[in-house]
């Protein structure tokens, strides 16, 4: 966990996802992975274009796995041509 949050302090989201998602590749794993980060990353993916579309500001908080990796928030927002820093 400390590993984690350190390379969450210095935004290596490298890091993070190899940390994250170390038993992706076990086969075993890959139904838990597909249920707990990706599926719900492309629901709130949406949810948050949506807010996007909108004039007021919003305050997205989700957990720091859900934004990394090509299945990832992030990646899913730059797919879909937003800007993303």
């Amino acid at each position: 966990m400390s590993l984690l949050v350190e390379s969450w302090k210095n935004q290596d989201l490298k890091k993070m996802e190899a940390l994250t998602f170390e038993e992706s590749g076990n086969i075993q794993q890959q139904d838990y992975f597909d249920k707990l980060y990706f599926k719900r990353n492309k629901a709130m993916t949406e949810k948050i274009k949506g807010y996007l579309g909108q004039e007021e500001n919003f305050f997205v908080i989700v957990g720091s796995g859900h934004l990394v990796g090509d299945k990832g928030i992030l990646a899913l927002l730059k797919k879909a041509g937003y800007h993303v820093e």
